[in-house]
């Protein structure tokens, strides 16, 4: 053990959002949607892996079942799309998103 290194530095740099099916009846895997959207301090958003979307795990879908995932949050605005570069773009929070949460339940 080194015992004359410095301490690590722990910050928070993002925030964890969990995006659900709103009936809770609802709770087959295949039949709903848990989405897990990690936000950093600048509003970047990325998708957590262990994401499911009507029974896909996140980290195994297809570009195409990704664009419909992002196009879903787009829609009901939680995430946007921002041009970051002549021809690139980057999913961004909203403040709908960042306003909309409720406390978690322990």
């Amino acid at each position: 053990m080194c015992t004359d290194c410095n301490p690590p530095v722990v910050k928070q740099t993002a925030t964890i959002y969990h995006v659900s099916h709103p009936n809770p009846a609802t709770r087959r895997w295949a039949d709903g949607y848990f989405i897990y959207i990690e936000v950093e301090d600048s509003a970047y958003a990325q998708i957590q892996g262990h994401s499911s979307y009507y029974g896909k795990s996140y980290k195994n879908m297809e570009h195409s079942e990704r664009m419909d995932l992002y196009a879903f949050l787009v829609e009901h605005e939680l995430l946007e799309w921002r041009k970051i570069g002549p021809e690139d773009s980057e999913l961004f929070a909203t403040e709908k998103l960042r306003n909309l949460t409720q406390p978690a339940k322990l």
